[in-house]
C-alpha cells in the first residue's frame, strides 16, 4: 500500500517538473494608419492579436501583448509550437473581414531582462486594412 501510493506522488510530481510554461508579456505602441490612405486612424477600434484596442485623436495605441511557452514535448516541438503560436499578430478593424499579419518579436522583446518592467516598449507602426 505504501509503495503504491509513493508511486502515485511520484508520477504527479514528475508531470508538474517537465511542465516548461513560462509567463511572458511585452508593451507595444505606435500609430495606426489606414492601408490605403495613410492617414491615422482616429479614435478607431482595432484589433491585435486577441485584444481590442481603440486609438486615441491622433491614431496612438498602445497594448500588451502577452501568452506562455508551449511546456510539452522536446527542444524542437516546443520552438515549433512557440513559432505557431506566437510568431505572427494579426491586426484588423473591429468587424473587417480583411486583415494582416505582422511579426510579433515576442521572444525579443518579453525576455530582455527578466522583468516585464525592465523590457521597453516594442514601438511598431500599423497599416490596417
Amino acid at each position: 500500500m505504501l509503495r503504491n501510493l509513493a508511486l502515485v506522488l511520484l508520477i504527479a510530481s514528475a508531470n508538474s517538473l517537465e511542465a516548461k510554461g513560462r509567463f511572458w508579456a511585452y508593451t507595444m505602441k505606435g500609430t495606426a494608419y489606414d492601408a490605403k490612405t495613410k492617414e491615422p486612424l482616429k479614435d478607431a477600434v482595432i484589433v491585435i492579436g486577441r485584444d481590442t484596442v481603440t486609438t486615441d485623436a491622433e491614431g496612438f495605441y498602445n497594448v500588451t501583448v502577452n501568452g506562455v511557452t508551449c511546456d510539452r514535448g522536446g527542444r524542437w516541438r516546443i520552438k515549433r509550437c512557440n513559432k505557431r503560436a506566437y510568431g505572427h499578430l494579426v491586426v484588423q478593424r473591429l468587424g473587417a473581414s480583411s486583415a494582416t499579419r505582422i511579426r510579433s518579436h515576442w521572444k525579443k522583446c518579453a525576455f530582455c531582462k527578466d522583468q516585464e518592467e525592465d523590457c521597453p516598449p516594442y514601438v511598431k507602426d500599423l497599416f490596417v486594412p
